[in-house]
């Protein structure tokens, strides 16, 4: 399981994974990003990316993949929002 637990830096957590399990954490949303993280004994990692900012949310989204060589893959896709067109002064 993944999640944002922080926009800046953009820090990303994941569950779930196997003890001590090497995992490759890739992040796309204004920019490409990966790091190379351990998990650690309960199978649980944090890792903040300096340079990634979250998007506009009203039109791009991002997505955050994990796959450690234990086998665990996870993925959190955040699409655009729906929002209105700004009002016209």
């Amino acid at each position: 399981m993944l999640r944002l637990v922080r926009a800046t830096p953009f820090t990303v957590r994941g569950t779930h994974f196997v003890a001590r399990e090497r995992v490759r954490v890739t992040v796309v949303a204004n920019v490409r990003r990966v790091h190379v993280v351990h998990a650690n004994a309960i199978g649980t990692f944090t890792t903040a990316f300096q340079d990634v900012t979250i998007p506009d949310r009203c039109t791009e989204g991002y997505v955050i993949s994990a796959r450690g060589n234990g086998g665990s893959v996870a993925a959190l896709k955040v699409p655009p929002m729906e929002c209105p067109p700004p009002l016209s002064p």
